[in-house]
């Protein structure tokens, strides 16, 4: 009978950091979405379209942070873990247009600041999954090379 492994991974330290920040990030574009239009004024727009650019840094830090969370959490595939990052920083970076319909003196529902929420969750996610790939990798390379030096010295 095989062994059955375990869907979640055991918690460390690195899998809370990653959920706090990602709890943290959530948090911080609620805020920075309940604004009105007159506080923001007082950020500066050094060029016609820097929001997007915002929103897609924003979303960036999200796509990372999500992804790097769920591999530190649970053991699925890495097309799993991008398409439940991308699809639900999607939706929320639609709610957040949504929500900004609602707050005084802000637009909201911009096609352009989804699209670039969007973009900056797929730069992020697959940046995330870049690295995190590369770090796993790195212990098979270590023992690889501890191999074969080993076997060089005899």
């Amino acid at each position: 009978m095989a062994a059955k492994t375990s869907f979640l991974k055991p918690i460390s330290t690195i899998t809370i950091l990653l959920w706090g920040a990602f709890v943290t990030w959530v948090g911080t574009v609620c805020v920075l979405s309940s604004l009105s239009a007159s506080t923001l004024s007082f950020f500066p727009h050094p060029f016609s379209g820097f929001d997007k650019v915002v929103h897609g840094l924003l979303f960036f830090v999200g796509g990372a942070l999500l992804t790097a969370a769920i591999r530190k959490t649970v053991c699925v595939s890495w097309t799993i873990i991008l398409i439940v990052s991308i699809t639900t920083l999607s939706a929320f970076g639609c709610g957040d247009e949504i929500h900004q319909l609602f707050t005084v003196g802000r637009s909201g529902g911009d096609l352009g600041d989804w699209l670039a929420n969007f973009t900056g969750v797929i730069m992020g996610s697959s940046v995330a999954w870049l690295v995190m790939c590369f770090l796993e990798f790195l212990p098979i390379i270590n023992a690889s090379l501890t191999m074969q030096f080993s076997d060089n010295s005899k």
